[in-house]
């Protein structure tokens, strides 16, 4: 069905179930269509046969697939018609027939338009290009008769120049039209491409200059009280001439906004610095609304920077769970066994705890890459210098595949499946094992790679869950091998170094793999098969990183291929390879070269500005011609330029600058073989300059509690020379990542120069014909492939008819429910860890004898912050020696530290240190108790000596507020690397802070918490009220009450409140009415009439309007406290509308107005109005009924608007239906029978038309 060259005729065939068919050709129309010939009158376009004959084909047995390719004697360019014909069945297909190709693509602003010759590529110089255009106007028609369109047409002609080229620039055409172009030239046959809209891509390149900033905390997580530092910077960067000073010396504003988005704090007159940085502090209102807030600080109109601050009540977490695949990588079908690890913050292993583990499976079609520094930037693979080599028999087997382009949707993708779940005791180690069998997953979707995610909940002895998940890759190959070479294409005896990397899918290094290394030159036989014959070989072990690296000087001109074979502890070995051109001046033999339809190899991975890109065009049409479009941004590139291959390949250079940082694109386009061929090649000029090394080295990677050690930061520049300035430091408890999943903080190079330049693969116009395929009248019966399980290629059956339909795959789908079915079977579960035993002792003694008692320091002094510094000096070598003062807590220290210095350069680094004893109790207790409560107090004891101690666990109580019931001492037996917890029961007596502590003593080691726990009081504040009336004629009336005798005298209070007269609290709720900022029907009525009956009210109570409106404050007896304060309250209402006619009759007006244009064509009302709305008996009743209460009230109400209404009520009760699609049927009931309910709608709706509403509403 597609294009095909003159000399290059190939037609695909089913033999079917006969083996004969007779075929012939006929000339037709190119302005045809296919649908249009098999649909309609194909005899006006359909020419005389061109050629007939009988071919003899041979089908396979039980009627499988078979596919046979035969050349058509075609001699002439044009559209051909094809029947085939055997036994009564016939079969049609398009073929087109071409000598000319019409391509477009846009290019610095303007569109290009070549014409090439379809078998060569050539271009076509002197060729006529017409534009023919036209839009339609559709017609307001008065008279039926008249027409309804309006079409006009425009027209213009280009010629091609020597390139074969011509260019429009915008205005050449109108935008409003579709257009069709059509190549012609004497001799050749056209070329046509339309019709469809022109419109002109320009590059848009992103690396212009622009405002970005960044935010810095000292924490991620903090407590409501708590005192939070921040730091934000303000950039102006860019790679031309940023201004450097753009944000420096400005005054800007902080603001604070809480979970709900509220602002809560501003502070103004904040001044950056010389580098447009400020730092400044909060602290966190005590009554703070938890959740995520955000602090911004913003130069009004210009810029802001932010940061976010999640707000919690938490209690800190005392370990994490990590899940950890298995060191050797995993095989698609083998069984593999998980590592769930538990660990302490302070670096101990959890011991005596509970593990459950849930494992799902998912397929993936991942791509792995070997890790590189610029990832982050432009993502895993972009520096791959590589291209398919699908021409070499074996590529499937080691060749890379490159990286998938940022516009891909994704590969095939299945649910997840639950695989197993079960409950574990954990290891003395802190560690669970699981093993997992993949074997399912290989019966059943062998053709994918499996992911397995483990999620395993812990409960340790403090009863107190933490959770982890982690993944395991099982791949269809051991593990994958990544070769390539520090350039893309080299010179006879130039210095080449290979690299091999070895990982799983999941980016786990293959540690310690062996094999070869070898180099193979590539030649072909006398039956251009491609053969291999070594050059030579290399023996190679992967190192920690999986990786090998291996020097040689490029062998003779020619073809290689570059493949390592690797093995993991004698497994089966894995292999990669990569192709390596070694080129010479001069014309190539091209029967020596094997390429794709077109490549674009750039000689190295990075480049710089100044510097050229020799780029190396290959293809497998010799003498190509092919179109560079050069410095490519977006979807378009800055300039074009055509080359001829000497052979099938040749270099040329690119000259880089400024504008192509930090990448460009370069994309090729050539025809050959009546087909359009396009390639990309991504050039990468990464910020080296902008980028600054930091690291940080503790003194000591573990501490205990109060030491002081030092913390040395150094930063080098990309040349590895000292960077000076001010740097941010801030060390914090690890495990607040823990509740808050990670830092709050994003990474500093990412944020001011991950933008790049992207690439929108646009659909580069050609004169191509869509092919046609297999052309079958509707609702008639045709062959269908069976496909390889028989299953009809999804379709159902042997013979198809002509429509659309849903596909399956049986097979796939059959064993995919026997999959579940057996994945569903109940699994052995283990036993339950038996908890760990208590010794009680009848003496409090310490250690053995003759062990010297240690005096044991209690631990107090804990928090999340350690260390912040906004502006730590760098000395003149790029160092800073930081002091830290470690306190009580047992944990995991973070150290972070964030560089920005001039020109936006900018770095970050990280460090842990880990406080921790070997001997400590960890302390369980509520955060908080009320009165007379009763808990477990319990102190979890580790041993992390190497020897067994005995251990006296005590728990001391100061003040009256707490009891221990039986708090006596107790001594246990725990071993070396173990743990055992106390437990005590304690009754809260009265309120206030209960200070407590829990000691471990044994002897020569021990250690004591010391915690302050609020006891609050078992009561609440509480309100009664009462309310009389003095009668007319007295002068009194009495109020009886109970005093509560626990109460505090302090917090009572008695408050009398007299006024004259509820005409306060009647019309206090009118202004909240009238700016609800709803608007359904319902709201909308209620918005006005409440109003409209407090001033009808109060003028027949006769009260002064004037004197409430003055007063109002001082009227509502349910408001209390002063009365020029509550008037001050009130200044945000300027105008209660119960006190102004004017005002009130604009509310009604409004109102009414929108009741109106809400009402629907029938007369009744919905929830809301518009199209599709249905009319409802009980929003219409409701309605009628208040607009009636406003008019008895003095509203001016339409009397159309109301007798609609009304009408529509005495309808619909006189008709009811089951549905709501017309008026008549929404009312069950024309009058509420006896046991009707008084609320129905139908009542309701009667009663609104005869203005009674039911009583029992």
């Amino acid at each position: 069905g597609g294009g095909i060259p003159e000399n290059k005729r190939h037609l695909r065939l089913h033999p079917g179930r006969h083996g004969l068919r007779g075929l012939d050709y006929q000339r037709v129309n190119p302005a045809a269509i296919a649908r249009r010939l098999i649909e309609g009158d194909a005899a006006k376009y359909i020419g005389k046969p061109a050629a007939t004959w009988e071919l003899k084909l041979t089908p396979r047995e039980k009627h499988r697939d078979t596919r046979t390719q035969i050349e058509v004697p075609l001699d002439k360019a044009g559209a051909w018609w094809i029947t085939g014909k055997i036994a009564g069945n016939t079969f049609h297909t398009l073929v087109w027939s071409l000598d000319s190709v019409l391509v477009e693509n846009d290019v610095g602003g303007k569109k290009q338009w070549w014409v090439a010759d379809a078998a060569s590529g050539a271009p076509v110089a002197g060729a006529e290009i017409e534009f023919f255009g036209y839009r339609t106007t559709y017609l307001d028609r008065k008279n039926p008769l008249a027409r309804r369109l309006e079409v006009a047409t425009k027209g213009f002609k280009r010629a091609t120049d020597e390139d074969g080229k011509t260019l429009l620039a915008p205005g050449d055409w109108d935008d409003g039209y579709q257009w069709l172009a059509i190549a012609r030239k004497d001799g050749r046959s056209s070329a046509f491409y339309g019709f469809r809209p022109y419109s002109v891509e320009t590059p848009s390149l992103e690396n212009g200059n622009r405002d970005l900033s960044y935010g810095i905390s000292d924490r991620p997580l903090y407590k409501p009280g708590d005192t939070a530092n921040l730091k934000f910077y303000l950039r102006n960067v860019g790679y031309a001439q940023p201004d450097d000073s753009r944000w420096a010396n400005q005054t800007g504003t902080l603001l604070l906004y809480n979970g709900r988005g509220e602002e809560t704090m501003k502070l103004e007159n904040l001044r950056t610095d010389a580098l447009g940085s400020v730092e400044t502090s909060i602290v966190i209102p005590k009554d703070a609304v938890l959740g995520e807030w955000n602090a911004t600080f913003l130069i009004h109109s210009k810029i802001s920077a932010s940061v976010s601050l999640r707000v919690e009540e938490y209690r800190k977490p005392e370990y994490e769970v990590k899940v950890e695949a298995p060191d050797a990588p995993v095989r698609l079908g083998e069984k593999f066994t998980a590592t769930v690890k538990a660990n302490y913050f302070h670096g101990a292993p959890v011991r005596n705890a509970e593990v459950e583990i849930i494992v799902k499976r998912a397929s993936m079609g991942d791509r792995w890459f070997p890790v590189w520094r610029w990832d982050w930037l432009y993502g895993p693979g972009a520096w791959w210098n590589g291209s398919d080599a699908s021409w070499h028999p074996t590529w499937k087997r080691w060749g890379c595949i490159p990286p998938n382009p940022p516009w891909w949707q994704g590969n095939r993708w299945t649910p997840d499946e639950l695989v197993l779940k079960r409950t574990v005791a954990i290891s003395p180690d802190g560690t669970a094992k699981v093993e997992i069998d993949t074997a399912p997953a290989k019966a059943i979707h062998g053709d994918l790679d499996a992911r397995y995610t483990i999620e395993a909940r812990v409960v340790d002895a403090s009863r107190r869950e933490e959770r982890g998940t982690g993944s395991v890759i099982a791949a269809r190959k051991p593990f994958e091998i990544v070769v390539w070479t520090d350039r893309g294409y080299t010179r006879a005896g130039e210095a080449v170094e290979a690299s091999v990397s070895a990982a799983s899918l999941a980016g786990k290094p293959v540690v310690g793999a062996k094999g070869k290394l070898t180099l193979y030159a590539l030649t072909e036989d006398g039956e251009g098969r491609i053969v291999e014959r070594e050059i030579q070989s290399f023996d190679i072990t992967t190192d920690a990183d999986g990786e090998v690296k291996q020097k040689f000087a490029a062998p003779v001109t020619g073809q290689y291929r570059l493949a390592a074979s690797l093995s993991h502890e004698g497994g089966e070995p894995a292999e990669g390879a990569n192709i390596l051109n070694v080129h010479a001046p001069g014309r190539a033999n091209p029967e020596d070269w094997h390429f794709g339809p077109l490549e674009l190899i750039a000689d190295k991975a990075t480049h710089a500005p100044g510097e050229s890109v020799k780029l190396r065009v290959n293809s497998d049409k010799a003498d190509a011609h092919v179109w560079l479009f050069l410095h490519v941004a977006g979807s378009s590139g800055r300039e074009a330029k055509r080359i001829q291959l000497d052979g099938k390949s040749a270099e040329i250079e690119v000259p880089l600058d400024l504008r192509d940082m930090p990448n460009m694109f370069i994309e090729g386009i050539t025809v050959h073989g009546a087909e359009v061929h396009s390639a990309v090649r991504q050039i990468l000029l990464p910020p080296v300059s902008k980028v600054i090394e930091v690291t940080l080295e503790p003194a000591k990677d573990r501490v205990k509690p109060r030491e002081t050690s030092n913390l040395r930061v150094t930063l080098r520049d990309a040349e590895g020379k000292p960077v000076t300035g001010t740097a941010v430091l801030t060390v914090y408890d690890k495990s607040l990542e823990a509740i808050t999943g990670g830092s709050n903080v994003g990474e500093i190079q990412e944020n001011f120069w991950s933008w790049k330049n992207n690439y929108y693969p646009g659909q580069i116009g050609n004169s191509l014909p869509v092919s046609a395929g297999l052309l079958i009248r509707n609702n008639s019966k045709y062959m269908q492939p069976l496909g390889w399980f028989g299953g009809m290629s999804g379709s159902g059956g042997g013979i198809g008819r002509a429509r659309a339909g849903a596909r399956m795959d049986r097979f796939e789908a059959k064993n995919s429910v026997d999959a579940i079915a057996e994945s569903a079977a109940p699994m052995p579960m283990a036993a339950k860890a038996a908890p760990a035993g208590l010794a009680d002792a009848a003496g409090f003694g310490g250690g053995g004898e003759g062990v010297a008692a240690v005096p044991i320091v209690v631990r107090k002094d804990f928090a999340d912050l350690l260390k912040w510094s906004g502006s730590v000096q760098m000395d003149a070598e790029g160092h800073a020696e930081i002091p830290l003062e470690y306190p009580d807590n047992l944990t995991t220290w973070k150290a972070r530290v964030w560089m920005l210095g001039k020109g936006t350069q900018v770095g970050e680094g990280s460090a842990e240190i880990i406080a921790s004893k070997e001997l400590l109790v960890r302390l369980q207790a509520p955060r908080f108790l009320v009165e007379r409560d009763e808990s477990v107090f319990s102190a979890v004891v580790q041993n992390d000596h190497d020897t067994a101690k005995t251990v006296k666990v005590s728990l001391e109580l100061d003040g009256g507020n707490l009891q221990a019931i039986r708090g006596e001492p107790k001594t246990v037996e725990i071993a070396a690397k173990s743990e055992a917890r106390v437990d005590w029961r304690v009754k809260a007596l009265k309120e206030g802070e209960a200070k407590f502590r829990m000691r471990a003593d044994a002897g020569d080691d021990g250690d004591a918490v010391e915690r302050v726990l609020p006891v609050v009081v078992h009561g609440m504040l509480r309100q009664d009220a009462w309310s009389r009336t003095v009668e007319p004629g007295a002068d009194s009336a009495k109020i009886v009450m109970e005093v509560p005798e626990q109460r505090r005298p302090d917090q009572s209070k008695l408050t009398i409140r007299f006024s004259p007269t509820i005409a306060g609290a009647v019309v206090d709720a009118i202004p909240y009415l009238a700016d609800y900022p709803y608007g359904c029907t319902e709201q909308t009525l209620n918005r006005f009439v409440p109003a409209v009956i407090a001033r009808k009210m109060l003028k027949d109570l006769k009260i002064d309007l004037a004197e409430v409106r003055a007063k109002r404050n001082n009227l509502n007896p349910q408001e209390l406290g002063n009365a020029a304060d509550r008037a001050a309250q009130w200044k945000q209402w300027q105008r209660n509308p119960v006190f102004d006619d004017e005002e009130i009759d604009k509310m009604v007006g409004a109102g009414v107005d929108k009741l109106m244009s809400m009402q629907n064509s029938d007369g009744g009302w919905g929830w809301f109005s518009g199209y599709g709305e249905y009319s409802y008996p009980h929003t219409t009743a409701v309605v009628v009924h208040g607009l009636l209460v406003a008019k008895e009230n003095g509203a001016a109400v339409p009397e159309q608007m109301l007798a609609s209404g009304i009408a529509w009520l005495m309808a619909s009760a006189r008709n009811p239906g089951p549905t709501r699609s017309t008026p008549s049927s929404a009312v069950s009931s024309a009058r509420p029978s006896a046991t009707q309910n008084p609320c129905s709608p139908s009542s309701t709706a009667t009663a609104s038309a005869s203005r009674s509403t039911p009583s029992a509403c």
